[in-house]
């Protein structure tokens, strides 16, 4: 009986610190979900930063996937664009976006004359 009324009882760790390890697991699904809801709100931004720009082709290289229009500026087209059919003096509309300097062109629509 000695140190009897001392004694604390003997709970398993998890049921010691189980609400507190509960909270912890609910504050970070909070925060795992909040960070993931950024993260597709920034990735569909980045989607509306694409212009559009129409003039007359002036110059064309299927080699180097390079289209440059009467502007003077010169469009690198993604290579899934397909450039057969374009011509000097057609009348396009590329969709393009600037990427490390470079007009990136990711469509090209042919103008109805």
């Amino acid at each position: 009986m000695r140190g009897a009324a001392f004694a604390l009882p003997k709970l398993p760790a998890s049921e010691c610190l189980g609400g507190f390890v509960h909270d912890m697991r609910s504050m970070m699904k909070k925060i795992l979900v909040s960070a993931f809801a950024v993260a597709i709100s920034l990735n569909v931004s980045f989607a509306w930063a694409w212009s559009e720009v129409s003039g007359t082709i002036d110059r064309i290289s299927v080699k180097t996937h390079k289209v440059v229009l009467d502007n003077g500026q010169t469009y690198v087209l993604q290579k899934a664009v397909k450039m057969s059919g374009l011509k000097k003096g057609e009348k396009v509309t590329i969709s393009f976006e600037v990427q490390k300097g470079q007009n990136v062109g990711n469509k090209v629509t042919r103008e109805k004359s």
